[in-house]
C-alpha cells in the first residue's frame, strides 16, 4: 500500500533524501564558521534532493549545543 499526501506534489514524494550528520563536541568556536558553509554547499549540490543537516552534539561543556541550534 502506497501513501500520497495530498497536500505535497508527487515530485516531492520521489525526490531521495540525504541527511548530513556532524558530529560535534566542544565545537562552539567551529560550528558558527562551518555550519553555513555546509549549508551553502548542500544549497548548491543537493538542489535534486530534499535534504537535512543534523548537527549531533556529544555533551559538550562548551555550549556548542545551543549555538548550533
Amino acid at each position: 500500500m502506497h501513501a500520497i499526501v495530498a497536500s505535497q506534489p508527487r515530485t516531492l514524494l520521489l525526490m531521495p533524501s540525504i541527511d548530513i550528520v556532524v558530529p560535534t563536541y566542544n565545537e562552539a568556536r567551529a560550528i558558527p564558521q562551518n555550519i553555513p558553509i555546509l549549508h551553502a554547499y548542500a544549497r548548491e549540490h543537493l538542489s535534486g534532493y530534499q535534504w537535512s543537516l543534523v548537527i549531533a552534539d556529544n555533551g559538550s561543556t562548551d555550549g556548542s549545543a545551543v549555538i548550533a541550534r
